[in-house]
């Protein structure tokens, strides 16, 4: 069976937030090109046409109290740089709710 070809620095953001979310009760759904290429590769051993360089999730958080202890949890352990890129993106999906 063939891997799929998941760069070093997205698998340590992937793996980073997995543990965030685990660590504050938060489901988290890998979405988007990342999904397709788990899918055609582990489910189909068909490597993708194209490739992706950006790791694409969605989290559900029950409230803004949930976020927040997410928000707070990302910030003081995963790293700013890589906690701001996620938590910039998720208040832009979040304004529009």
């Amino acid at each position: 069976m063939k891997s799929i070809e998941f760069d070093h620095g997205r698998f340590e953001v992937l793996k980073a937030l997995l543990k965030a979310a685990h660590k504050v009760g938060v489901p988290v759904a890998l979405i988007g090109a990342s999904a397709r290429d788990v899918m055609l590769v582990g489910l189909h051993n068909i490597q993708p046409a194209r490739k992706t360089m950006d790791v694409d999730c969605a989290a559900k958080v029950n409230d803004w109290q949930h976020y927040k202890k997410l928000r707070t949890f990302m910030l003081n352990n995963m790293g700013e740089v890589i906690a701001k890129l996620f938590l910039r993106a998720w208040q832009h999906v979040i304004s529009y709710v």
